[in-house]
Order: C-alpha cells, then structure tokens, then sequence
C-alpha cells in the first residue's frame, strides 16, 4: 500500500475508465479491482485504476 498514492471515489473512477458507476461496483464486489474502504467510503488507487488499464481492458465508447 502506498501511502501517498492518489485515491478516487467510485464516480470518478468510473469516468477515467469509461465505465458506468454500477458497472464498477459489480466489478468490485467480483474482487475485480481493489480498492481502499475508509470507514463507509471506497476508493480506488491510481496503481490500481493503472493495472486495470494495463491487462487489456477497454473502456465503453459512450459511457455515461
């Protein structure tokens, strides 16, 4: 875990992917992608939204 590594909320996430925000929860709740839970939020680190980038995955044309 890297301390100083940028975290974004799920919304946002999901815009950088090109995801819906639904379709992002069903891929953490599947342990697809990681993320950080501070008390009731959830985050995603920069690393992770990297990986996930990384192994091939492309986002929707038009999601939104």
């Amino acid at each position: 875990m890297d301390v100083k590594e940028k975290k974004y909320p799920v919304p946002v996430t999901a815009e950088l992917l090109g995801l819906k925000p639904k379709t992002l929860w069903t891929k953490i709740a599947n342990k697809e992608i990681g993320v950080y839970r501070i008390g009731r939020c959830v985050r995603i680190g920069e690393n992770e939204i990297k990986r996930v980038l990384e192994e091939g995955f492309e986002p929707a044309k038009n999601a939104a």
